[in-house]
């Protein structure tokens, strides 16, 4: 259980004003009958009787504004201090009306003062109370902004802000984050409030939290049992001393002491009875954590009483659609499908679900990409329990069919697809600001890509905290963006299956793919109440109101599975990948097209490893690829058909960019031209991949060729090759009609990173913000990218250095692009999520806004990509969708009906040293690489079915 840090301003102000302003006919009167009344309230405040301390302080306000009149300081001065005793008592409504009557009042005074610092972050502790996170995360930003203006800040109050933040992170789980404010929070206090104020007690509860769930028990008691020490000190029936009373039986419960635990709830939920009330939102949490430890004891009587009356407390303080509701309707469902109700299980699920993804959307309006993945990261259970309950408990019942379809269609995928709608909407209607911030936000992507790729130029501490520095300035960033876009857009309405299901085109099936945790209800221990994962199968169709499903295995074995086929079909030398081929379609495609009826046009939503391979090279049991018999298209979630539905315009006309001039020093050497890289020695077919690492890289003459061929299809296509292939000049394209990049790519494993400081725990200075950095900085998206001109010499136009990352092109502005191919090695890995798809180019396209990506999925050959993508591109100049003109392509090379040139076959090798006229393009390796997600339809929008 969490706390806020909440103050009221000391009653001295408050009579300084007095003496100024109170006439003086009546004045001592009126100072000793103000002051009597106040003194009386804050006591009752401090000492936790807010339902005692409100009617004194009313009563204040009453008494001033008939003197002073109703806009004077001093009013504006208690109504703030009004607000923290509504917000204590859990009365928000008042609170919020409180603090905005306050505001008002002194902003006529200024609008930057310490005390309308003060009175944002009051009111961003009551939004986030009642559930509105985003307004919270916005108006605790207002506050730092003007404190971070004022040069004599009150460290107190400065504190007190960042740990309200730290609250706020720890709901979306960010526990990093939370520590690190927490701690900055902590020293501050000692020093100005002394180690033993209540407030002390607050944070040092809040400490607890993180360490528990960081697995350190031993610290989290420390901080606890010092918590308790504090209280026992002041005040031990104070409403605030049950925070380390219910965080220490949390911890009790977790080490397995349930007896020890038990008596901390019920000594809490005393406290707050009596101090607060029966129907205090304190009261609904110490419920939940008390009926969770009745679960666990299998006394479900008592469990299901403790639930329900915090779920009555939690509807008549938030209203229905709070997302502390779901939490209680999950907790009775969870209780249900313990007790094998299966029905009242289903019900109260279907219903949690319903509340949270009506609350969901606002939400996701607050914090970075990365806190909203944490906050989705948070439900987890309940879509797991959900797609549990359809396939282990009831897989005969239409009704959780749906529940777990419909529960995979809203939370798979959803943080790409919020973050490029939030994108989106601010390209196409943001204010100047707005646009400045988009900049801002590019041009520390830029940096951060740097210092990644600057070898042993700087030393690794440095680089680590120039990294901890930078990212956290993106983040911050990304928040405010989120927030803004939030202002400017409408909010898009719940999803249901039944808005995806009318976007299937008629002849089409959607195949939703799930990695799952099977839950065990009836097991004791939290930790082991998830099973091995497993993978799951979805099929809806548009004319089917009903979903079908199956289960498909143990996802261990799958994985196995995907990576020998990887394996097989990246060596063109092997002659096994069929065998292989069909190996693993017997595990996934043959189960699932026995649910496909007469559909043959795909749209596959892949998860997990799945995600790194081409369906197509999968082999039926009548020896067929599967590129044979079906058109497929692939997609993140279902969801997507639903953004490719909404038409978007294109800005410009064609551009490619191929044959990067890698190393421009050949520019100056005797009789230079752009033509003297061809005169370089280069393979006849390299493989269009590089470690970027490295300090050369050799020229792809089959680029050229490709660039060439493009520019006859496309007159009006504007093509960058050789020195003019920057990464600079790829930066400003805007929205082209067709984004072709021909050249060197590549992907990274994971490189966990700890800061390795050589001094202990640094420190960074954010103005007076002192914050621990993170022990880890990696994001997934700087180790994948693409390498352009001049690389080599590390500069690819004004400030650029040829490495062109995932980041980096996640801040194109691609809306409207209709087509964006990445003619590289590995375009389409990255690292898989399970959920969340690929953070990799192929995520990065998605929210710079295109609506299709042809991407490989492995190192390709630079001859036979040429040929794939010229005869792929005269396709769609005659009209054949997206989709199917690859699909064509592809059947052609298979076919043996497209090969390589005979100048090509007698010049050179390919990458595995065998001849290229041995044996065509007949191997999966030639004709596979490449999948295409997003829009099928053809360029110009319109659907061409698949012949």
């Amino acid at each position: 259980m969490k706390r806020s840090a909440v103050k009221i301003q000391a009653g001295c102000v408050l009579l300084a004003l007095l003496c100024v302003a109170a006439p003086a006919q009546d004045s001592e009167a009126q100072l000793a009958e103000v002051a009597r009344l106040d003194a009386q309230a804050k006591s009752l405040y401090q000492a936790g009787r807010y339902h005692e301390a409100i009617p004194l302080a009313e009563r204040v306000v009453g008494i001033l504004e008939k003197t002073l009149g109703p806009e004077h300081r001093a009013v504006a001065l208690l109504l703030g201090n009004l607000a923290s005793m509504y917000q204590a008592a859990g009365d928000y409504i008042q609170a919020e009306l409180s603090c905005q009557r306050a505001l008002t009042i002194f902003q006529k005074f200024g609008p930057e003062s310490p005390e309308i610092a003060k009175l944002y972050g009051r009111l961003a502790v009551v939004y986030f109370a009642k559930g509105d996170r985003a307004r919270a995360e916005s108006t605790l930003g207002r506050a730092l902004e003007i404190y971070r203006k004022t040069p004599d800040q009150n460290e107190s109050e400065v504190a007190k802000l960042y740990s309200d933040l730290g609250v706020m992170y720890l709901e979306t789980d960010d526990y990093n984050q939370a520590g690190a404010y927490f701690e900055t929070a902590l020293p501050i206090f000692e020093k100005t409030l002394g180690r033993e104020h209540q407030v002390i007690a607050i944070v040092l509860n809040n400490l607890a939290v993180v360490a528990r769930v960081q697995g350190d028990l031993a610290r989290g008691e420390s901080f606890l049992q010092r918590a308790l020490a504090i209280y026992g000190m002041h005040n031990p029936e104070h409403p605030d001393i049950t925070g380390p009373l219910i965080n220490l039986a949390l911890l009790y419960y977790d080490k397995g002491e349930n007896d020890r635990a038990e008596p901390l709830y019920r000594r809490a939920l005393n406290v707050l009875e009596k101090t607060l009330g029966p129907e205090h939102p304190e009261i609904a949490k110490a419920l939940h954590n008390l009926g969770i430890l009745y679960r666990a004891k299998k006394d479900y009587v008592h469990a299901e009483s403790s639930f329900q009356r915090a779920l009555t407390i939690r509807e008549k303080k938030f209203g229905p659609e709070h997302p502390d509701v779901a939490q209680s309707l999950y907790d009775l469902a969870f209780l249900y499908y313990a007790e094998d109700d299966n029905e009242r299980a289903l019900e109260f699920l279907t219903r949690g679900n319903e509340v949270q993804e009506r609350s969901l959307a606002s939400v996701l309006n607050a914090g970075s990409e990365w806190q909203k993945q944490l906050y989705l990261n948070t439900l987890e259970s309940t879509l797991h329990a959900a797609v549990s309950l359809n396939v282990s408990t009831m897989p005969r019942d239409e009704r959780a069919a749906r529940l777990a379809l419909t529960t995979i269609l809203q939370r798979k995928g959803r943080v790409v697809d919020t973050v490029a709608g939030q994108l989106t909407i601010l390209r196409l209607h943001g204010t100047a600001q707005d646009q400045d911030l988009l900049h801002k936000l590019a041009s520390l992507h830029s940096e951060l890509t740097a210092l990644e790729t600057a070898g042993n130029q700087i030393s690794p501490v440095e680089r680590n905290i120039r990294v901890a520095v930078l990212s956290m300035a993106i983040e911050r960033i990304e928040g405010e963006l989120s927030r803004r876009s939030a202002e400017v857009g409408r909010q898009a309405p719940p999803i249901s299956l039944k808005v995806v299901q009318q976007a299937l085109p008629s002849d089409a099936a959607l195949v939703e793919i799930f990695q799952y945790r099977p839950f065990k209800a009836k097991t004791l221990d939290a930790v082991d109440q998830w099973d091995a994962p497993r993978y799951v199968s979805y099929v809806i169709r548009s004319n089917e109101s009903t979903p079908q499903w199956v289960d498909l295995g143990d996802a261990t074995i799958i994985d196995a599975e995907v990576t020998r086929l990887r394996a097989a079909l990246k060596d063109p030398r092997r002659t096994d990948s069929q065998t292989v081929g069909r190996a693993l379609d017997e595990r996934i495609m043959r189960p699932i097209r026995k649910l496909l009826g007469p559909s043959r046009r795909l749209f596959l939503s892949p998860d997990g490893t799945l995600n790194l391979i081409p369906f197509a090279a999968l082999v039926d049991e009548n020896g067929k690829y599967l590129v044979e018999n079906y058109s497929l298209t692939y997609l993140t979630s279902g969801r997507d058909l639903l953004r490719l539905n909404v038409p978007t315009e294109s800005a410009g006309a064609p551009v490619v960019i191929a044959n990067p001039l890698y190393d421009l020093t050949i520019l100056s050497l005797p009789g230079s031209s752009r033509d003297r890289a061809k005169q370089f020695p280069s393979q006849a077919d390299a493989q269009r991949s590089m470690d970027f690492i490295k300090t050369s890289y050799s020229p792809l003459p089959g680029t050229a060729d490709e660039a060439l061929a493009l520019k006859k299809l496309w007159s009006d296509a504007r093509v960058l090759m050789q020195d003019r292939a920057t990464e600079a000049a790829l930066k400003q394209v805007n929205r082209p009609l067709v984004l072709h990049i021909a050249t060197h790519g590549f992907f990274l494993a994971d490189q966990s990173k700890t800061l390795a400081t050589g001094k202990g725990t640094e420190r960074t200075i954010d103005s007076f913000l002192f914050l621990p950095l993170p022990k880890r900085w990696e994001n997934p998206l700087l180790r994948s990218g693409l390498i352009l001109a001049g690389v080599n010499q590390q500069s690819s136009g004004p400030g650029e250095d040829g490495v062109l990352t995932a980041m980096e092109v996640a801040g194109l502005d691609l809306r409207g692009t209709k087509l964006v191919v990445l003619s590289a090695c590995e375009t389409a890995v990255g690292d898989v999520k399970t959920g969340e798809g690929v953070y990799g180019l192929r995520r990065a396209l998605t929210l710079a806004g295109s609506e299709t990506q042809v991407m490989s999925l492995w190192k390709v050959s630079d001859v036979g990509t040429r040929d794939l993508m010229t005869a792929y591109y005269i396709r769609l100049q005659k009209g054949e969708g997206r989709t199917e003109a690859l699909r064509q392509v592809q059947l052609a090379m298979l076919q043996g009906q497209l090969k390589a040139a005979a100048s090509d076959r007698n010049r050179g090798t390919t990458d595995t040293g065998e001849q290229l006229g041995t044996k065509d393009y007949r191997h999966p390796y030639f004709w596979a690489a490449f999948i295409q997600s997003g829009d099928w339809r053809s360029l110009d929008g319109k659907s061409i079915r698949a012949q």
